[in-house]
């Protein structure tokens, strides 16, 4: 995290991660808060320098969530 002061967050709603919590299949941001959020952060910090200083380091630990698969959906590939 920001000034690498690191923490433990756990994530123990299946809502976070429904497929997961389910099957152990990867979530989508159409399925899941959480993945929704991770990509949500990664296309702020590729905006401009001011996101990335604000975000990077929070979206860099959130896509590195131990034991949680996301992947972007097919729908969403392509969009503006």
């Amino acid at each position: 995290m920001r000034g690498g002061v690191p923490f433990h967050a756990y994530f123990v709603d299946a809502a976070w991660a429904p497929n997961y919590a389910k099957e152990q299949q990867p979530d989508t941001p159409r399925t899941s808060l959480l993945a929704a959020i991770i990509d949500l952060l990664c296309d702020y910090v590729n905006e401009d320098v001011i996101s990335q200083a604000l975000y990077q380091s929070i979206a860099d630990a959130l896509v590195n969530i131990d034991g949680f698969n996301w992947e972007i959906d097919g729908r969403d590939r392509g969009r503006v």
